[in-house]
């Protein structure tokens, strides 16, 4: 409940002071399971996401992020998923046709350009259970809200989703790094592309 009154409320303020918008809205999904995979320049970043998609999203979190207060409520609130390097509660969560949210570089940018290596835990999500992986490009965050801002800023946000996209699937117990890497490169390329 909390949930959706906040998309309800934070939607509304970003179109009337962020002139939000959103583009490529027919290539969402109609329902899960999929990967949304996005640049992250900004804490403005997941709400822009969240505010775009029809789904609830759960979004992927370090374990060490429970640890920081007032970020420790919101992830609690949003029902993130925590992990530390397993990925099982990632995986139960797709395989009951969740849309899990996770930023491929990891952390948020210093520069507002997206990073040339990319996390594998996409890819690797996507092959173990053939969810396809929806691409984003996020603009105006990092002007709004960047690293080591006190106070946000007003200027123009708004997202872009590419085509989703499918990889094979792999059911042995170990995937090719080489594989991984491929993939999570394809994954980078296409969200580049939106930019």
């Amino acid at each position: 409940m909390i949930y959706w009154f906040i998309k309800f409320l934070s939607t509304v303020i970003f179109k009337i002071f962020y002139r939000y918008k959103v583009y490529g809205s027919e290539n969402i999904p109609k329902k899960g399971p999929y990967i949304i995979c996005a640049n992250h320049c900004s804490f403005f970043d997941p709400v822009v996401i969240c505010n775009a998609v029809p789904q609830r999203v759960y979004w992927v979190a370090l374990k060490n992020l429970y640890k920081i207060f007032p970020l420790s409520i919101f992830l609690r609130i949003a029902k993130c998923i925590p992990v530390n390097g397993a990925i099982k509660e990632v995986l139960n969560a797709l395989n009951k046709e969740k849309v899990i949210g996770i930023f491929i570089e990891g952390r948020r940018t210093y520069t507002g350009r997206l990073s040339s290596r990319g996390r594998k835990g996409p890819a690797l999500l996507a092959m173990r259970t053939g969810a396809p992986v929806l691409p984003a490009w996020i603009e105006g965050t990092y002007e709004v809200y960047p690293r080591r801002a006190k106070f946000p800023k007003i200027h123009p946000i708004h997202i872009c989703f590419g085509k989703p996209i499918t990889f094979p699937a792999h059911n042995e117990n170990i995937i090719d790094e080489q594989i991984l890497k491929d993939a999570t490169a394809h994954i980078l390329d296409e969200i580049a592309k939106l930019c």
